[in-house]
């Protein structure tokens, strides 16, 4: 019983993947980091303290309602309050410390860059602001993976979602028509959840890997955070901690598209920041990794599930958060150029015959209907989850200094060259023969309709040579 645990409390919790609320977290919890009563604090400690979901509970949050405790792998915890420890008073405006504990210095409110911020016409259908605030109102507790320990009543419990909702935030606050205290919540808030991403960052937490939407939206809430506060190593997070990984920046690279384009979604799983090795995570022996350039005639059935992912999970929820980055002339702070080109790319190619081509070879379970069928915009190029969004981004991505054609443009690609090639030496299993129909040839020269269920890893590797 001693394992067992709801409405769980942590103090100072450590930067890693892992949690104790709520003991029904799924792969993260970490009983021995509970804290047990009596709880003595000293300054700079935060005790972080949750509230379980009960059984049958319904949740409220707007970009989940209804989601119950105990179905699927949703998270146990409902909401998440901290509490942080200082040495005496501090002024009002001052921003909480990270929920890690013992930040070196504390964040003022006053400090804030506004003359940052850009400004642009209010759309006629964006959300309330006020209303819209409540979504990054309260703590945003995310130190595992797939949201498995996320306080579900407080935060999306989908980082595909985290990232539409902090960037959707910023775009409110940058709106005229933004009373100045909607405003003001809106910029808190965001700033907030980036300090205690950062917070985790800092103290060792190694990111939020590209695996289909599950990694996005960690890294906009720092680099903003950092830009309005001032502080260059958070805003510079990629410069000062190049081992952390982030979803966005995983799944972008520069590289030679079977559509022309000279940038690619790098796959549902993509290249590891930190090794610079394509991922082979694969299911039934197919990869997850870079895949766009070949040609889909050649794609394995998984690689058509990173597409599936490129187009309904993850590209769209980049475009509100390059959005904001351009605007405010942060390209350089994220560090990422093929980020930003990968989303001009999204938003500019004409993707139709591109979809039609791709639904002659599209193999179940994904159907060549969510690519013929134009009704079906969510799945194609040009989506940007909100159409205000949308509308805002054909209004400024224009007046932004950047050309808009990048991603038509030449780069230096030896990132992802080196990826893939490094990807098929670190296998051990070469797919030689990549052509549709036709046997595997293994690396011991047999052949094979099949990747053997005794292998453990199986990823698809082309020479060098064949991505000239």
């Amino acid at each position: 019983m001693e394992q067992r645990c709801r409405n769980g409390s942590v103090l100072n919790a450590p930067a890693r993947m892992q949690a104790a609320w709520d003991s029904g977290i799924m792969n993260y919890y970490h009983p021995e980091d509970r804290a047990k009563l009596p709880i003595a604090m000293d300054p700079g400690d935060s005790l972080a303290s949750s509230i379980s979901l009960r059984r049958g509970e319904k949740v409220t949050y707007h970009y989940h309602p209804g989601t119950v405790r105990g179905e699927g792998d949703n998270s146990p915890v409902k909401t998440v309050a901290v509490l942080t420890c200082v040495a005496g008073p501090l002024p009002p405006d001052a921003f909480r410390p990270g929920y890690c504990g013992h930040d070196p210095g504390i964040y003022l409110a006053r400090d804030l860059k506004r003359h940052l911020l850009p400004l642009f016409d209010r759309p006629a259908g964006a959300p309330d602001p006020a209303k819209f605030a409540e979504n990054v109102q309260r703590p945003w507790c995310d130190a595992g993976f797939f949201s498995f320990d996320v306080p579900q009543d407080s935060m999306p419990n989908y980082a595909q979602a985290y990232a539409q909702c902090v960037a959707d935030a910023v775009l409110l606050a940058c709106c005229d028509g933004t009373k100045p205290e909607d405003k003001e919540h809106l910029l808190i808030n965001v700033i907030q959840i980036g300090i205690d991403h950062y917070g985790l960052i800092r103290q060792g937490h190694p990111g939020w890997p590209a695996h289909g939407g599950h990694g996005s939206g960690r890294k906009f809430p720092i680099v903003f955070a950092g830009a309005m506060l001032g502080d260059e190593t958070m805003a510079n997070i990629n410069s000062s901690f190049p081992k952390a990984q982030f979803g966005e920046d995983e799944q972008t690279a520069y590289g030679d598209c079977w559509t022309g384009a000279k940038v690619v979604f790098t796959g549902h799983s993509g290249i590891d920041e930190a090794t610079g090795i394509g991922r082979d995570y694969v299911r039934a022996g197919n990869p997850w990794g870079p895949y766009e350039h070949l040609s889909p005639d050649k794609w394995l059935p998984e690689e058509f599930r990173s597409d599936a992912y490129r187009r309904a999970n993850t590209s769209t929820c980049f475009v509100a958060q390059a959005l904001v980055l351009r605007a405010m002339k942060l390209e350089r702070a994220w560090n990422h150029d093929a980020f930003f080109d990968y989303v001009d790319r999204w938003m500019f190619e004409d993707d139709k015959p591109f979809r039609i081509e791709i639904a002659k070879y599209c193999k179940p379970a994904y159907s060549k209907d969510t690519y013929l069928d134009d009704s079906k915009d969510w799945f194609h190029e040009g989506y940007a989850d909100q159409p205000w969004v949308k509308e805002l981004w054909t209004k400024y991505r224009p007046l932004c200094p950047a050309p808009t054609d990048g991603w038509k443009q030449k780069h230096d690609d030896s990132y992802y060259r080196n990826a893939v090639e490094k990807q098929r030496k670190q296998s051990g299993l070469e797919l030689r023969h990549r052509s549709r129909g036709l046997p595997f040839i293994l690396s011991n020269g047999a052949k094979t309709d099949f990747i053997p269920a005794g292998l453990k890893k199986a990823i698809s590797a082309v020479p060098l040579s064949a991505l000239s």
